[in-house]
């Protein structure tokens, strides 16, 4: 992310938006996988991911959106 984006926002309405958008959308659930060190795996907990397991090295994270 272009670094005059962080830590300003953007992200939690960004991804609560996009959650509610699935939800509307008739899925279940919204997976992404997110690097160990990325600071914005707090984010990504916060509106409700939950760590999954890892793939290649990464967390699979998912949240119900049901």
């Amino acid at each position: 992310m272009e670094a005059s984006f962080r830590h300003r926002g953007f992200g939690r309405p960004l991804m609560l938006e996009t959650l509610t958008a699935a939800r509307k959308a008739c899925y279940k659930q919204v997976s992404l996988t997110v690097h160990p060190e990325n600071p914005a795996l707090y984010l990504y907990e916060k509106c409700g991911f939950k760590k999954f397991g890892l793939r290649n090295g990464y967390h699979l994270m998912v949240a119900s959106v049901a």
